[in-house]
């Protein structure tokens, strides 16, 4: 993970960090917590009229006894260091969504894969 982190290829563009830093380190917290699955780039609408629906880098949620995904607590955004605070946004959106659908407690991070920024709403 160290050479992939001092790699500038890892960091060429959304895709290269999506794949060689962020993705693997969310499969640590996949082998961690097995009750949890990480949804890459999956559809998340909740409700079109309010706004809140997309497509978010990564959603942690567990998976339905239908292999469907269950309510996200955790929404992962990928954002370019040089419009990091623009991140905020979708994951806010994310947030918002999953507590519309019951969680009490919804985390969300917004990270460059070098540096990583968690919110709880």
């Amino acid at each position: 993970m160290t050479e992939k982190l001092n790699s500038t290829i890892s960091f060429i563009n959304e895709v290269a960090t999506c794949e060689d830093i962020i993705k693997p380190i969310l499969n640590l917290v996949e082998k961690k917590y097995e009750a949890l699955q990480v949804w890459s780039h999956v559809t998340y609408n909740v409700d079109k009229e309010k706004g809140l629906v997309g497509e978010p880098d990564y959603l942690i949620a567990p998976m339905t006894a239908q292999a469907l995904m269950s309510t996200p607590p955790i929404c992962v955004i990928e954002a370019s260091p040089d419009k990091f605070d623009e991140g905020w946004a979708p994951a806010l959106a994310e947030m918002i969504a999953a507590g519309s659908q019951g969680m009490e407690i919804c985390y969300s991070v917004v990270t460059t894969g070098k540096a990583w920024e968690f919110a709880k709403l």
